[in-house]
């Protein structure tokens, strides 16, 4: 009974022991299973809100990885661009060095006519003044037909193409040679330099030219005086018409004759009007103007 009563015991205390471990097991088990869901949510959690950024950085990344290449691309158009506008600058200013050239170039034939034209007339007017070979003749009629179709064309472009009405201005001048004119040469250009009259300045006492201000109707009358033995034909000139002619003789008597031609005529603004030796006609005289005899050139405009 006793041995039975003790072993009993035992296996009271035995069971009880085990029941409490058990129990422990069973709490432990328990509270594992309570912590795993908590854990779970946690690294849940964890791994959204992380995972969410670093998709959120990644996207960023590629934003600027785009917006940098945006970038080098303009960068690169502008460069082109830029490249485009050096060319173009360079262009521009070869054609600046070109123009300036070309200036330069119409500049120094300006000053080249310029120097032409006043040599020509200084060579006119020594010319005129003395004594010459038939070759020095020849040369002188040449550059005083070229002078005279110069004077010609000057005033073509001048002129007007019409007509127009009178207009109411005074316009008068006389002049004569200062000496005598030796052996004039066929078709050569009077000239008469010393101007006694030139109201408005309209004759010109180096080239022999008056030239009309105004359209109106003129007057214009020319004496010519030549040494005995001796004759000239001359003619009136409005631009290339002759209107007007005299012959002037000296031959078969011993002393100087002298001659006057007369016209009226109507002008337009800018025309001509010169006296010249006959192209044609037979020429041998000297043209005499001293204080004896003026060969003289004059005309006035009557309204």
């Amino acid at each position: 009974m006793k041995r039975n009563k003790c072993c009993m015991s035992c296996k009271s205390d035995m069971d009880s022991t085990f029941k409490f471990q058990e129990m422990g097991t069973f709490r432990s088990t328990m509270k594992l299973a309570d912590m795993l869901p908590r854990t779970l949510v946690t690294v849940a959690f964890l791994t959204l809100t992380y995972g969410f950024h670093f998709i959120e950085a990644e996207a960023d990344f590629g934003d600027l990885e785009k917006i940098t290449l945006g970038l080098q691309t303009m960068i690169q158009q502008l460069s082109g661009q830029i490249d485009a506008q050096h060319t173009k600058i360079q262009n521009m200013e070869a054609l600046i060095d070109q123009q300036n050239e070309k200036i330069e170039a119409l500049t120094r034939n300006y000053e080249t006519n310029e120097r032409l034209k006043t040599n020509f007339l200084d060579d006119l007017v020594d010319n005129r003044n003395s004594t010459q070979k038939h070759d020095s003749k020849s040369n002188y009629n040449s550059l005083s037909r070229r002078k005279r179709d110069l004077e010609l064309i000057v005033s073509r472009q001048k002129r007007l193409i019409s007509p127009g009405e009178p207009t109411h201005q005074e316009v008068a001048f006389y002049a004569y040679m200062s000496s005598h004119l030796v052996s004039p040469g066929h078709g050569q250009q009077l000239v008469f330099q010393t101007a006694v009259t030139n109201v408005g300045n309209h004759y010109n006492r180096h080239s022999g030219i008056f030239t009309a201000p105004v359209p109106g109707v003129y007057v214009f009358s020319w004496t010519l005086a030549v040494s005995q033995g001796h004759y000239i034909y001359t003619q009136i000139f409005v631009n290339s018409n002759a209107v007007g002619a005299t012959y002037t003789s000296a031959y078969g008597v011993d002393n100087v004759r002298t001659t006057t031609g007369l016209v009226v005529v109507q002008l337009n603004a800018m025309d001509v009007v010169s006296i010249r030796v006959n192209m044609n006609g037979a020429l041998d005289a000297t043209v005499y103007s001293n204080d004896y005899h003026k060969s003289s050139f004059s005309g006035w405009k009557i309204n």
